[in-house]
């Protein structure tokens, strides 16, 4: 049987990520987002689904600190789970030159249903949603 494993990396001016994920693994996690509840959340998937994961992730490695001046960081910060849905990054984002033609109306539409979707199932489920602690409270 062919090893059922992958590697990726990918580094921008915003963020430096490498994974690794082995299919036929133990179960085996070692995560480092910075976002203590993603952090758990990745761990328990894999622990359970009994795949291993490597994630590294480095947010806001230059003067942009796109993260944490986003409206998302202060829940992070304060043990608050929070989702990020957008549709992608370039060079003029957040800048006097991002204007209405740089927007891909297209896609926008796409992750408005995935939006209203998520937050129409959590809100008809039978219950709430399980959350855990958070190993560690992302740094300031």
């Amino acid at each position: 049987m062919t090893a059922r494993r992958a590697e990726t990396s990918r580094k921008t001016k915003e963020t430096d990520i490498t994974l690794q994920l082995n299919l036929d693994g133990g179960g085996v996690a070692e995560i480092a987002t910075g976002i203590g509840f993603l952090d758990h959340l990745l761990t328990t998937l894999a622990k359970h689904a009994r795949f291993d994961l490597t994630l590294r992730m480095r947010y806001d490695n230059n003067e942009s600190n796109l993260l944490r001046r986003s409206d998302h960081w202060p829940f992070l910060q304060n043990d608050v789970p929070a989702v990020w849905f957008h549709n992608g990054l370039h060079p003029d984002y957040h800048t006097p030159n991002d204007t209405p033609d740089r927007i891909e109306y297209e896609k926008m539409t796409r992750i408005v249903r995935l939006v209203h979707q998520a937050s129409w199932n959590v809100a008809n489920a039978d219950g709430r949603p399980s959350i855990e602690a958070m190993a560690a409270k992302p740094r300031s």
